[in-house]
């Protein structure tokens, strides 16, 4: 067990997936939520939550590999996805509004994060993604256009070629 992380699963939680080639992929819980998953060849990713139980961030295996590589290296945000939220009144759910990439350079403020902003648009049932550094001459990255069962119907991306 990886040090930090509650020594049994949450009731009724898997704790390990087994694979018809004998390779198991396991799963980890910090305070009731997974905090980890170590896939076969010891591929990890950690996530971290917000105090509200909403996923806050992602470390992926290429970071942590990164991590373990050198241990003076610091483990700290800079090295994770980062999610942001805010309060979509009068809708009592949270929604995402911005992912930041991991720095490109940890510790580097001079290399900032890409940052993918997300706008919504319940009312013309569409969402918008902008990126940070970008300026199209539409006004967005990505437009996403949804029927009244908030399933896709279509989606503009004037900066794909």
């Amino acid at each position: 067990m990886p040090p930090g992380f509650d020594s049994l699963p949450p009731a009724q939680m898997l704790c390990r997936i087994r694979f018809w080639d004998g390779t198991d992929t396991r799963l980890w819980y910090l305070d009731g939520q997974v905090g980890r998953v170590e896939n076969p060849g010891s591929e990890i990713t950690d996530y971290v939550w917000t105090d509200l139980k909403t996923l806050g961030g992602v470390r992926n295996s290429l970071a942590s590999d990164w991590l373990a590589a050198d241990l003076s290296r610091s483990n700290n945000d800079d090295v994770f996805t980062l999610v942001g939220y805010t309060w979509a009144d009068p809708d009592p759910m949270r929604k995402a509004t911005s992912l930041s990439s991991p720095m490109s350079a940890p510790g580097d403020a001079t290399r900032p994060r890409v940052v993918h902003t997300y706008r919504y648009e319940p009312s013309n049932k569409q969402s918008f993604v902008d990126i940070t550094g970008l300026t199209p001459a539409t006004g967005f990255a990505s437009k996403i256009t949804y029927d009244d069962a908030c399933a896709h119907c279509r989606q503009q991306m004037p900066l794909a070629r």
